[in-house]
């Protein structure tokens, strides 16, 4: 791959971050380190599920029951973020009814979340970035 390609496809990219986060952070009173713990502790509630395995990932949301708790600490830690920083913000997303405590297990971002009008519309507009995103790295790696 070219010189000039490798640029563009990292200036591409990082266009799509910047987007993505700007959707993020649309969520969260324009924080971007809430955003990133949200998006965080959504993710890893939801890493260990293969797709369409007991639901049909594009139609269904993965039920309360198969989300995995993630603590504090491992936030903490795969962010390289201090735990008291992750607490703070694990803490408003508590209060803003974005985030469920289970006690020690940690905390996990309930289903219901994703169904609420704003972040439905936010869902959206990561989903056109993204394809947008998608089509444009295929016009750059098959130019």
């Amino acid at each position: 791959m070219s010189t000039d390609v490798r640029r563009a496809v990292i200036r591409l990219s990082a266009g799509y971050f910047l987007r993505t986060l700007d959707v993020a952070k649309s969520l969260h009173q324009d924080d971007p380190v809430r955003a990133i713990v949200f998006t965080t502790i959504w993710v890893a509630n939801v890493a260990h599920i293969r797709p369409n395995a007991g639901f049909d990932a594009k139609d269904e949301l993965a039920k309360d029951g198969q989300r995995r708790p993630i603590t504090v600490v491992q936030v903490a830690d795969s962010l390289a973020m201090p735990a008291e920083t992750v607490r703070r913000h694990v803490s408003a997303l508590i209060a803003d009814g974005l985030c469920v405590r289970h006690g020690r297990k940690g905390v996990t971002i309930p289903a219901e979340v994703f169904t609420r009008p704003g972040m439905l519309e936010a869902l959206d507009r990561q989903h056109q970035y993204t394809e947008t995103y998608y089509r444009e790295l295929q016009k750059l790696l098959t130019a």
